[in-house]
């Protein structure tokens, strides 16, 4: 057990080694923390998010078959931090998907993946989910029918898509999802056929210049 194994196991109160030895492998050296810098930055609450990420990653790892290796620490690093704030079940889900698909494919270690995530709800993601499987909807009936297939308040799903909107997903009509939004959620989402199948759909929709 590494020093960093020890050092969280205490903290946490329970063995965290896989996570640990999971973050080490990723980051290439033992993981070195100063006693100033626990005392400062490092929150218990915050660890036990990112263990609770590292640990549903390399299951998803084993799970694919996929070797462990080095990540560029510009792109590790700032997802290690971000993450630490995340305690939602569906939004770790989320952060481990792209790790593992970052470990497994070198476009998915792109930081504005981390900077488009960390400003994501776990309703943003139930939304998003249901418009991949909904398929391509008409801007003006959009919020009715996502209302109608997650059971959420219609003022919500405002809220949601408005903050999706913010991020840059749709197009300027909002007809159509954008390149990076497509390869956010390829690295992202736990079933990407839906998405394949969103991504024919949407080659149909021939105007996209005019408002609705």
């Amino acid at each position: 057990m590494s020093d960093f194994s020890k050092l969280l196991t205490n903290i946490l109160g329970r063995p965290v080694n896989v996570a640990c030895d999971l973050i080490e492998s990723l980051l290439g050296k033992p993981f070195d923390i100063a006693g100033d810098m626990l005392a400062d930055q490092v929150k218990k609450w915050q660890w036990q998010n990112r263990v609770r990420i590292a640990e549903r990653a390399d299951k998803m790892l084993r799970e694919r078959k996929i070797s462990k290796r080095i990540l560029p620490p510009d792109f590790f690093l700032p997802l290690i931090r971000e993450c630490g704030d995340v305690s939602d079940d569906t939004l770790q889900e989320t952060w481990a998907r792209l790790l593992c698909e970052a470990i497994d494919n070198d476009t998915a270690q792109h930081i504005g993946f981390i900077h488009t995530l960390k400003e994501m709800s776990p309703i943003d993601i139930k939304v998003l989910n249901a418009l991949i499987e909904s398929g391509p909807l008409k801007v003006k009936e959009r919020c009715a029918e996502l209302a109608k297939r997650t059971g959420l308040p219609i003022n919500m799903i405002k809220i949601s898509i408005g903050n999706i909107e913010r991020l840059g997903f749709f197009t300027p009509t909002g007809k159509r999802l954008k390149s990076f939004a497509i390869y956010f959620l390829r690295a992202c989402l736990a079933d990407t056929t839906k998405l394949d199948l969103y991504i024919e759909l949407q080659k149909d929709i021939k105007h996209d210049i005019v408002m609705d």
